[in-house]
């Protein structure tokens, strides 16, 4: 009788496990909450049962040792690692304890242990709804973060700045708890790292070293990550140090263990670490590509008890995962001159991309489609979809990743009031007196210093000059539109190719792109608009700024339907 193998979780981040437990000949049996994952389908057995449900997950553990010859319980990419330590410990299987997995899954409990073995990482105090406040301003100081003790991907977690964003960043966390508790921690400057390792009988093998690009304070939002990471051997091995150090804090012993860790001005600190392998495409996509080595694969080997590991990479290629974003609104449809989305996303044949970089194309994701509702991202879990691609260096596979993302126009339904409100309230908040860079959302383009006499300038433009649509018997006499030209205060922005949005695309670009998407024109003279025609002005620039491409492509769609955008 073949062995089988129970997986927990179902959705896209766990379907490469699924696949690799198929291959290696497996009896896959998969649980998820959601009756609808798209993992399911593809076990020999799906069963809907909550991942925080021991009891049922037990019973079903127990039905399959008896009955399907279980070896093993494995998870990727979620915060469950503790439910699979409970099956494993519960059932003799091959495993972290249980102990250990609650250690590496509640942040309240995983300080606790590095404080106790001097492993490097922030000061910290627990909070819950009743914990009175104004103490943690002592004891921790600004800037501090707060984030939920029982929760991944950034969700509720937030920088504090000042005593003025502390309730608020509390209430948030809460929310995103499970238990009802947080943790309020001082903050750790410097870039951050994300670091795979497999643990056999507490001896660890480091199987993946990233560079993670975060975003969009006061929020922690990962954009992407570039691997191998290139930085000094000693910085390197001050951070595998401080991680080994912390994993054997934490207990775990046998299994999967993944770390964010910073190297900040004092040296090496843990952000976290979790007892599974990492989410966010790295095991089971970038380490791969870059590597070789199939991680999912050697991870599901000691999952069953089978230490004979293939470790050694028997490739070098540099390969990046970036992800394209939206402002909130729904979607109507999602568009690329480079890439086909109708069914599995490919390459366009008139890309113009070369067969090199077409080769490098390893994936490309789509996670936000036709009639969803997107948000501007918050955490990790609000992007819209990701690239994935390799090269023969960091510059090389970003300027591809960058590539792909820019050319991605995800075209929001018109007339969608919280679009219109977004890209209103943008300029208003950041022109405001508590505007600039602690104002959030950010403007689509890093203005720096110039931001406030550029949004001062964007109020004052006229919204549009002309004859806004009307309706004749019931249908809308569209106008041609036209674009006033580009004012005086954006003109440097104009000769510069590398200034560019959050979604990597030109300022410059982002302006021909629209343009030639909509068939409009520059109106050359303002003062004189003909019968029929509309001049958008402020409408224009003032979406430009505030939410790129998708934004000046909103408002146009809006004004040929006889919208006003706000």
């Amino acid at each position: 009788m073949k062995k089988a193998i129970l997986i927990l979780g179902a959705g896209p981040m766990q379907i490469p496990a699924i696949d690799e437990a198929k291959k290696a000949g497996f009896y896959v049996a998969v649980v998820d909450g959601n009756p609808s994952a798209p993992g399911g389908v593809l076990a020999d057995e799906f069963n809907p049962v909550d991942l925080k449900d021991l009891k049922g997950l037990l019973d079903y553990g127990r039905k399959l040792k008896s009955c399907k010859n279980l070896a093993g319980v494995f998870t990727c990419a979620t915060d469950f690692s503790a439910s699979v330590a409970y099956l494993t410990e519960n059932l003799g299987l091959p495993g972290h304890s249980y102990e250990s997995a609650l250690n590496a899954t509640d942040k309240s409990r995983m300080r606790e242990c590095f404080k106790k073995a001097g492993v490097p990482s922030p000061l910290f105090t627990k909070v819950t709804g009743k914990t009175s406040l104004e103490p943690l301003m002592e004891k921790i100081g600004f800037p501090m973060v707060i984030k939920p003790v029982d929760n991944m991907g950034a969700r509720g977690c937030s920088l504090v700045r000042n005593c003025n964003e502390l309730k608020q960043a509390v209430d948030s966390a809460l929310k995103y708890s499970r238990s009802g508790t947080c943790i309020c921690e001082s903050y750790m400057d410097g870039p951050e790292f994300s670091v795979d390792a497999l643990v056999v009988n507490e001896k660890i093998y480091i199987t993946g070293f990233a560079k993670r690009h975060i975003y969009f304070e006061p929020f922690f939002v990962e954009l992407g990550h570039t691997i191998p990471c290139e930085v000094s051997p000693a910085v390197y091995r001050e951070l595998i140090d401080v991680f080994e150090k912390g994993i054997r804090a934490l207990g775990l012993s046998w299994g999967a263990a993944k770390g964010d860790l910073k190297y900040t001005s004092k040296g090496a600190m843990i952000g976290e670490i979790a007892g599974r392998l990492s989410g966010g495409y790295m095991s089971g996509w970038t380490y791969p590509e870059s590597s070789g080595v199939n991680l999912i694969k050697q991870a599901l080997k000691l999952a069953v008890g089978n230490t004979d590991l293939e470790l050694t990479p028997g490739k070098k290629l540099f390969c990046a995962e970036r992800a394209w974003i939206s402002i909130p609104g729904i979607v109507r449809k999602v568009t690329s001159p480079l890439i086909s989305f109708g069914g599995i996303p490919k390459v366009m044949p008139d890309s113009g991309l070369s067969c090199e970089e077409i080769n490098n194309i390893k994936a490309v994701i789509p996670r936000a489609k036709a009639g969803d509702r997107v948000v501007f991202p918050r955490n990790n879990v609000e992007k819209c979809g990701n690239v994935i691609v390799t090269g023969k260096n960091t510059e090389e596979c970003e300027h591809l990743a960058k590539k792909l993302c820019s050319s991605i126009l995800i075209s929001l339904e018109p007339g969608v009031k919280e679009t219109g409100d977004f890209l209103c309230s943008v300029i208003e908040i950041r022109g405001g007196k508590d505007g600039g860079k602690k104002a959030f959302p950010p403007l689509a383009f890093p203005f720096g210093k110039k931001e406030p006499e550029i949004i001062k300038a964007l109020l004052g433009l006229e919204l549009y000059k002309g004859s806004f649509p009307e309706k004749v018997e019931n249908k809308i006499q569209s106008p041609k539109i036209f674009i006033a030209p580009v004012p005086d205060f954006f003109q440097e922005y104009m000769e510069k190719p590398d200034f560019c949005c959050w979604n990597n695309l030109p300022f410059s670009d982002t302006i021909n792109r629209v343009m030639k998407e909509h068939s409009v024109s520059f109106h050359d003279c303002p003062g004189q608009i003909d019968s029929g025609c509309i001049v958008l002005n402020g409408y224009f620039y003032r979406a430009l700024a505030a939410g790129g491409l998708q934004a000046v492509d909103w408002v146009i769609n809006c004004i040929k339907r006889g919208i006003k955008p706000w």
